[in-house]
């Protein structure tokens, strides 16, 4: 009796022995042994539940490991791991080595894993200067790197790919900066012991909320991934630009709407805080009408443009750009779309204004209240749109206060008139 209580406790402890190792440990089928992978702990240190990963898994719930993880060992390539299903949300590459994860980083928050494809596009934040120290790695945007990382660590960069845009807030808020190559030192972008957000150049929205106004392009810098339009959509004359949207212009660091961009759709006295002040070479106009001028709050050189120009140096704005604002709502929110009239018919040598406007307000026909008035006024407005002077000009009563260019404001006295039919040289 007692050898058959021996025999039977034996066989349990065996049984319970075996239920024991196919709890703790989860083979996921699709690789042989040794082949690169991920193995999830379920407790620091490589201990406790464990599953093995050697392909592709959208959701580890599946398996019974969904925000599970306490550490992770890798095993050949580099791998991808997110906080959602389907590697949505947040998500950081890790190459082969051994990972132990704290609550404040990607402990418990791992729900799907999947090998990143040789080749993808990826950014390294570093520590320390030269790409030393510890380091974060991403392929996808990162709107809050504090919850997932310590916060405002990196002090250097490597770029494999792509252009990114590194933010001083989370949520691509604050100072921005654009780079497509290493940063060895992050203090040379202002940036140093400051990067709480990364994005993709194509995701980034200048810190605008994601259901807010799309232009089309992704906004925020770079080249442009995914199918923003083609380099003919925004003619000269698209009707689309005086659709009903607010007013939006692309800065381009390139000549030929090339390199990195930022995306501006409200007045911006000055450029200094998006790390895009003296870069622009080229623009395009999505939508309205604006003022773009080579010194802060408006000052200096300023032109006035409602078209896309490929080279500024045409309008002596190459790479001198600090302030803009809209001076025309292109019809949004305020009276229609503007005419032809508004725009310009463009001749042989010569652009005709019947009724020029600034700021969506006739142009008055004085510089300043009654001073600098006729063709010095007719003249500053030809130089404003980015022409040559006044062939001829007629003035008019103004029924509404019409803008004065030399003062830059309306005019806020009755009885100033305004200037109609204008001719530009080329």
């Amino acid at each position: 009796m007692k050898l058959k209580s021996i025999l039977f406790g034996g066989a349990l402890a065996l049984s319970l022995s075996a239920m024991s190792a196919n709890a703790d440990q989860v083979e996921h089928a699709g690789g042989p042994k040794g082949a690169p992978g991920v193995t999830l702990y379920s407790f620091p240190n490589y201990s406790g539940r464990q599953v093995r990963l050697t392909r592709d898994t959208p959701k580890l719930k599946k398996l019974g490991f969904a925000a599970n993880a306490m550490s992770m060992k890798v095993v050949g390539g580099k791998w991808e791991v997110c906080e959602g299903n389907r590697y949505n949300g947040t998500c950081e590459v890790f190459g082969p080595g051994k990972y132990t994860f704290g609550v404040f980083n990607w402990g418990n928050k791992i729900k799907s894993v999947r090998r990143l494809p040789p080749g993808t596009d990826t950014i390294t934040l570093y520590a320390r200067e030269n790409m030393k120290g510890k380091r974060h790695t991403y392929a996808k945007s990162v709107p809050r790197i504090k919850d997932f990382a310590v916060n405002d660590f990196a002090q250097s960069v490597k770029v494999k790919g792509g252009t990114w845009v590194l933010c001083e807030d989370s949520n691509g808020k604050g100072k921005c900066e654009s780079i497509h190559h290493n940063v060895p030192a992050l203090r040379s972008i202002g940036l140093a012991g400051a990067v709480s957000s990364v994005y993709r150049a194509s995701e980034w929205n200048n810190g605008r909320k994601e259901n807010g106004y799309d232009d089309g392009y992704g906004g925020g810098y770079g080249p442009g991934y995914g199918p923003g339009p083609g380099p003919d959509d925004y003619r000269y004359g698209d009707d689309r630009r005086y659709d009903d949207r607010p007013p939006q212009i692309v800065l381009f660091e390139g000549y030929n709407f090339s390199g990195p961009r930022i995306t501006i759709d409200t007045e911006t006295a000055s450029l200094l805080g998006s790390g895009f002040s003296n870069r622009a070479r080229s623009v395009r106009i999505l939508s309205g009408v604006w003022e773009l001028c080579d010194g802060s709050s408006f000052t200096k050189t300023c032109r006035t443009i409602d078209r896309d120009e490929n080279n500024l140096a045409t309008i002596g704005l190459d790479s001198v750009i600090t302030s803009l604002r809209p001076i025309d709502d292109g019809g949004y929110g305020g009276g229609g779309r503007r005419g032809d009239n508004a725009r310009g018919f463009e001749g042989q040598r010569t652009v005709f204004f019947a009724e020029p406007s600034v700021r969506g307000k006739p142009v008055a026909n004085c510089l300043y209240r009654n001073s600098q008035c006729g063709i010095v006024a007719a003249n500053a407005f030809c130089r404003d749109v980015g022409l040559n002077g006044a062939v001829y000009f007629d003035q008019a009563r103004s029924y509404r206060a019409p803008y004065l260019l030399g003062a830059r404001r309306p005019a806020n006295q009755p009885g100033q008139k305004r200037l109609i039919d204008v001719l530009c040289r080329r």
